[in-house]
């Protein structure tokens, strides 16, 4: 016969339930969104915001010893008028804060999470807003390049993306300024 401990007589001292060390954290989709806009940075107080345009140069033909004429570049001014605004906030109670193991880890990690819920709200909105200006039949021409169109290649009854598109899609790219570094396709 067994002595000394065994599981009848340690009860007490094994650890049946346990617990991590770390809290569970979310794998979360990337936000796409901010790659398509530019963050305001000086914008230290008010609430309107005026950001001043340039538009792009011309060029046209001559022969030697004609008279260029030289051109003007077109002006702007875009206005934002910032008057809606958005926020995300956590508490936590003094008792949890003195009790709880995990106060540190999920007070860490309020500043993060509350970014994050920001980020998606702007993204949530700012995918809203460029889907509201499309129309049917309508090219979206920016800078002369068309960036909505049927795909080329057909397939049977069906329309699909071939590589002449990808090179035209490359094209309607770089007619508007977009950085061609890190691009991917959604799926």
């Amino acid at each position: 016969m067994a002595s000394g401990f065994t599981t009848l007589t340690d009860e007490h001292l094994r650890r049946t339930n346990l617990w991590s060390n770390q809290l569970k954290t979310l794998l979360l989709d990337d936000l796409i969104g901010t790659r398509f806009v530019k963050p305001i940075t000086d914008f230290p107080d008010g609430v309107t915001l005026n950001i001043p345009s340039l538009g792009e140069a011309e060029t046209a033909d001559f022969l030697e010893g004609q008279q260029v004429k030289y051109n003007k570049m077109d002006t702007g001014n875009f206005t934002f008028a910032f008057d809606q605004y958005k926020y995300s906030a956590n508490t936590m109670s003094a008792k949890f804060k003195r009790d709880s193991f995990y106060s540190r880890e999920v007070l860490a990690a309020f500043l993060p999470r509350q970014h994050r819920a920001l980020s998606e709200a702007v993204e949530v909105r700012l995918f809203n807003r460029m889907n509201a200006g499309q129309t049917a039949s309508n090219a979206n021409t920016i800078n002369t390049a068309d960036h909505r169109w049927v795909g080329s290649a057909v397939s049977g009854t069906n329309r699909a993306m071939g590589l002449n598109d990808f090179a035209k899609a490359q094209y309607a790219l770089m007619k508007a300024n977009v950085p061609l570094t890190g691009l991917r396709c959604g799926g």
